[in-house]
């Protein structure tokens, strides 16, 4: 029977280009010590293949419950929560930047100020970037008629 692993050479590049990072709970082998595997998207068994856009990194307790289809770490039970803030933030910010672009603003300004008050400076620079480019896009799309939805 051939060995269908890849080469040990694209294991590593996938590892690499994932950072050491489980793709699912966010778990790095750098500062959670956990064995990091890499995991075939599409089962070889089911036509997948060795290519490295069929493999991604998987902790070794993330990749056993893909095989034995058990529930898997998260990275919400990793962050305790923090995870379902920034979900429910984005989500309001896009319901408002469409209707209340100032209102939006507002809240990114309250929030940049809130990170330079905690000392992380460069995080509210791009935080803030980021923000007024996203309502800028909103209205754009709204003056276009596309009525500040995203597709």
């Amino acid at each position: 029977m051939a060995d269908n692993r890849p080469p040990q050479s694209r294991i590593k590049r996938v590892r690499e280009e994932d950072n050491n990072t489980c793709q699912n709970c966010q778990r790095s082998s750098y500062t959670d010590d956990v064995e990091l595997h890499v995991h075939h998207i599409v089962p070889l068994k089911d036509g997948g293949s060795n290519k490295k856009s069929n493999l991604i990194t998987l902790c070794e307790e993330c990749h056993n419950a893909v095989h034995t289809g058990t529930d898997a770490p998260t990275a919400k039970s990793k962050f305790s929560g923090k995870s379902e803030f920034v979900e429910n933030f984005a989500y309001l910010s896009v319901l408002v930047a469409g209707k209340y672009p100032v209102i939006l603003m507002l809240g990114v300004t309250v929030l940049t100020l809130i990170f330079v008050a905690s000392g992380q400076r460069i995080i509210a620079v791009l935080f803030f970037i980021c923000s007024s480019v996203f309502v800028g896009i909103m209205q754009y799309a709204k003056a276009k008629g596309e009525g500040g939805k995203l597709s």
